[in-house]
């Protein structure tokens, strides 16, 4: 297919009946960096640095029809592209932006599970492994279910050993909802994958079928090195076994024995199923951010106004000075979230009050965001905490190793357990502090008078 019939067939997709399987297919290509698409896409950027300013123009609108562009367009080219081309795909990704894209995607995929009909499973399959980042499973899901359903559940069994480890979850769901307990041989060997998020899930799907093995698999994910795996595995657990978690005052570092042991007492009891996954904490919901609060310029708000949470991204207008704060406080827990801002803010957490009512702003312990220090911490108000190397923090601790700069969000991941905090920024360990108090507290989003934007934050409790 040449770029011209591709970009006709792209022009007129709104015009198609969304119920044509051949639209939702070619809707479906648009999302999956195969080699056809990248010739197109190859050609289209090679003529944005054509001498014709006419033909320039061209290829930069016939590649804002594209709903996606790869993120390494540009990596497999032997010569360095021009700084123009370089600005014309970047400020069409800027367009383009992987809200946008996972919006567009997630409307698909629910057509899809409308009119499964005709659909290839390859092709769907392929969109999953390309958008596994940022993609929302349950709508990927949704669909592939329906795609079983329609070719029948022999198609998803291939798929059972893809590179790709959500693909594989995905496949080994789908098989389970069409078969029930005659797809447990089938999908039995993902009890033993390479990856714990596909052991956890599958583990998850066959003790609710009453498969009796899954339990000791379920048992020695608690001592997995995934803080999700670990947390999602114990809850899980404790529901299935009807086990009261405590509080750990100290961190366990053998949790499956402990289950074991409390098997080994009743080896007969009965496990509590059909179980539900438990999930993490979602901080933002709805667009009135209902779950916190706003201090600007020192005033506690009726209604937040200079923060903005429209399509996943939360947005900060750097209007005024002040901070967001959780309505709730956690204690032991991971949070994640991902942040972009070229200036000043932070992330703040085990924050004692919401407000002080004499200094404004309470006590808590901000992990710095700005490009250049990301992961440097200050502590505000009196909080008082010591470094890695126990000693005092008198108000800022520079970070002890620089995270990778080049991608467009960073990605931070806090750990906090018994008054001790790990930073971890783009993969790299930042920060580590201790003594900072075995208390609940709020966490808190800075606003120091620059835009910034945030997304993908969750909770995940420890306790």
């Amino acid at each position: 297919m040449n770029v011209s019939k591709c970009i006709l067939t792209l022009l007129a997709w709104p015009l198609l009946s969304f119920s044509d399987s051949s639209l939702l297919i070619n809707e479906l290509k648009g999302f999956v960096y195969g080699p056809e698409q990248r010739a197109m896409l190859k050609e289209l950027v090679e003529r944005l640095d054509s001498d014709s300013f006419i033909e320039r123009e061209r290829a930069a609108r016939q590649l804002q029809r594209f709903p996606t562009l790869p993120p390494d367009l540009l990596e497999s080219e032997n010569t360095l592209p021009s700084p123009g081309v370089i600005f014309t795909l970047e400020q069409i990704r800027k367009a383009q932006s992987p809200v946008r894209t996972h919006a567009l995607l997630r409307d698909l995929l629910e057509r899809v599970s409308n009119s499964p009909r005709g659909i290839p499973t390859e092709l769907v399959f392929d969109v999953v492994a390309t958008h596994e980042r940022g993609l929302y499973i349950p709508i990927a899901q949704k669909a592939l279910n329906a795609i079983a359903n329609e070719a029948g559940p022999e198609a998803m069994k291939n798929h059972l050993s893809h590179a790709n480890g959500l693909v594989r979850l995905c496949a080994a769901n789908s098989m389970i909802m069409a078969l029930g307990n005659g797809a447990i041989t089938t999908v039995e060997p993902l009890l033993s994958d390479p990856d714990d998020r596909v052991k956890l899930e599958v583990a998850f799907l066959l003790i609710n079928l009453g498969h009796q093995p899954a339990l000791d698999i379920l048992i020695t994910l608690t001592d997995s090195n995934s803080d999700m795996v670990r947390w999602r595995a114990k809850h899980l657990l404790s529901r299935l076994l009807r086990v009261n978690l405590q509080d750990e005052k100290a961190p366990r570092t053998n949790f499956a024995a402990f289950w074991r042991e409390i098997i080994r007492r009743d080896p007969k009891q009965k496990l509590n199923i059909p179980v539900e996954m438990p999930s993490d904490i979602p901080l933002f919901e709805d667009a009135a951010l209902s779950g916190w609060v706003e201090i600007l310029n020192g005033q506690r708000l009726e209604q937040v106004t200079s923060w903005r949470y429209e399509g996943g991204i939360l947005s900060c207008s750097g209007e005024g000075r002040g901070y967001l704060v959780t309505q709730q406080k956690f204690k032991n827990y991971v949070l994640q979230v991902e942040w972009k801002s070229k200036g000043d803010s932070g992330v703040g957490i085990m924050a004692r009050r919401q407000e002080d009512p004499v200094r404004g702003e309470p006590p808590y312990l901000e992990v710095q965001t700005l490009s250049g220090v990301v992961g440097d911490l200050y502590l505000i108000g009196n909080f008082t905490a010591r470094n890695a190397d126990n000693q005092q923090i008198s108000f800022r601790q520079p970070r002890i190793a620089n995270p990778p700069e080049h991608e467009a969000w960073y990605r931070m991941k806090i750990t906090v357990q018994n008054g001790n905090a790990e930073i971890i920024i783009n993969d790299t360990i930042v920060n580590r502090v201790q003594g900072a108090g075995n208390e609940t507290g709020h966490i808190v989003l800075r606003n120091e008078g620059d835009p910034i934007s945030y997304r993908n934050l969750l909770v995940l409790p420890l306790e």
